[in-house]
């Protein structure tokens, strides 16, 4: 599920999604071709992960990286998206069927200043409606290319 995280506060609250850490919205990828246009917006959330548990990973959550040295804000583990494929996805707001391709780029392991190492990678992707070929076919290349920008 994509979401507006502006416009679907709400209902993912309502949902009980924010409590089960259940939300990743800080991810490279959009939505992209007409289904931008008829969004407003290129930036999304994606929510219910823990019921696709294939596409999360574990990791440290860390505030910034530097070569292979990592500062964290936390030692305890979490998961967050890593996604390889397309898949069918539903946007709020949009009748039209969709699809995404998702991609991890530069997926490294990094050690904290403890000597702790873990892996970190950056998510990539583009979500489309599955009527625009020509998004489609853009966003294939960028993951078969394991793009690192878009």
């Amino acid at each position: 599920m994509i979401c507006d995280w502006d416009k679907d506060y709400d209902k993912i609250v309502t949902l009980e999604r924010l409590k089960n850490g259940d939300l990743d919205q800080n991810s490279w990828w959009y939505l992209d071709g007409l289904l931008e246009g008829k969004c407003g917006y290129d930036k999304a959330t994606i929510y219910n992960l823990s019921e696709i548990p294939d596409l999360r990973k574990e990791t440290l959550r860390w505030k910034c990286i530097t070569g292979d040295r990592a500062v964290v804000e936390s030692y305890t583990k979490h998961t967050e998206i890593h996604a390889n494929g397309e898949y069918e996805v539903e946007v709020y707001g949009i009748e039209e069927p969709c699809i995404a391709f998702f991609w991890t780029a530069r997926e490294r392991m990094v050690r904290t200043e403890k000597g702790i190492r873990f892996k970190v990678w950056n998510q990539r992707g583009l979500v489309c409606l599955k009527s625009d070929t020509e998004a489609i076919e853009r966003a294939r290349r960028k993951m078969m290319e394991r793009s690192k920008h878009l």
